[in-house]
């Protein structure tokens, strides 16, 4: 079935989503963060693209792309840029195969000012709607601090184009506050904040009977794949089930792939 065609944004504009295969986190720790960070970086003006807003979640993307009218197709070199150098950082450290995102990256065309704004703002929210935080500033991995905080991160965020739409920095600063019921916004619904360890080990034996590293490894390997996908589906990270079962990452990723085969 041929693709879709997308529809173009007459303002270049657009707010894109990538997410994580079968709910894949594919931000597990600080170093896959900082490796996207990176990434945006290295990839920034790539075409004339520019950056307006991101932000990192465990299980997907949101970004905020200016694209020039004269070279629309810019968009797709740089989404193929920034996912193709990721899955080949994350399969390499994780010693896993196969693709990572779920299917095409989704884009909504953002034409008018209002809804600009609105689309800024629920980005940078987007971790306090699933519970990580409670306010935009606390979190690390969002253009938030760029916008506020008078910081320069990683990755460059062009603050200057919004802003300039707006009265001032604290009015923009104190429209991040207020609520936003519209669910008219691109969005994973099913996203849920990581387990702490503790959580995990009371799911691990809740699941399995399990109180000890040593007793989950003489289990069956079935019966091991079947308890780590039930945690996993729970919001458990793949690093913290190697480090609370003793199994290396790579096994578990393979376990998990012949389980679902």
């Amino acid at each position: 079935m041929p693709r879709q065609p997308r529809y173009k944004s007459a303002s270049g504009i657009y707010h894109i989503m990538l997410r994580g295969i079968d709910k894949q986190e594919i931000f597990e720790d600080t170093g896959d963060n900082l490796k996207m960070l990176y990434i945006l970086h290295d990839c920034a003006g790539m075409g004339g693209v520019q950056l307006l807003a991101y932000c990192l979640m465990g299980n997907h993307i949101h970004l905020l792309l200016k694209v020039p009218h004269e070279t629309p197709e810019a968009l797709e070199r740089v989404m193929k840029y920034i996912g193709m150098r990721y899955v080949v950082y994350f399969n390499q450290k994780n010693q896993r195969l196969g693709g990572l995102f779920q299917g095409r990256y989704k884009s909504e065309p953002v034409e008018d000012k209002a809804y600009l704004l609105r689309v800024v703002r629920y980005i940078h929210n987007n971790p306090v709607k699933a519970g990580i935080c409670q306010n935009a500033g606390e979190y690390a991995y969002s253009s938030y601090q760029d916008y506020f905080d008078g910081r320069s991160g990683i990755c460059p965020v062009n603050t200057n184009y919004v802003l300039s739409l707006v009265e001032s920095p604290e009015w923009f600063c104190r429209y991040h506050a207020r609520p936003d019921c519209s669910k008219a916004f691109l969005d994973y619904t099913e996203y849920r904040p990581p387990l702490t360890d503790a959580q995990i080990k009371v799911a691990m034996s809740n699941a399995c009977g399990c109180q000890t590293v040593e007793t989950f490894q003489t289990m069956p390997t079935k019966e091991q794949a079947r308890t780590l996908d039930a945690l996993k589906e729970q919001g458990a990270k793949v690093p913290q089930l190697s480090r609370l079962t003793g199994i290396s990452v790579g096994r578990i990723y393979r376990l998990l792939r012949e389980l679902n085969q």
